[in-house]
């Protein structure tokens, strides 16, 4: 598999998980975003996709797939 069928793959099973920069580093106890990178670009929440199978387990901060 290379990394456009992986790109691929991440897309088609959590679609509904992206989320842009800012939106993924806003800060839960002060509700501020810590990356004020407002685009178009989504990139994928690993928090919500963590939260699906178990509320506790901690997650990566990112994967970038070109």
């Amino acid at each position: 598999m290379n990394v456009y069928e992986i790109k691929k793959l991440f897309e088609t099973k959590f679609s509904k998980h992206f989320s842009t920069i800012a939106e993924i580093s806003k800060d839960d106890n002060n509700r501020e975003s810590l990356c004020y990178y407002y685009n178009y670009n989504k990139f994928l929440d690993f928090d919500k996709i963590a939260k699906e199978y178990h509320p506790n387990w901690p997650t990566v901060d990112m994967i970038f797939l070109i």
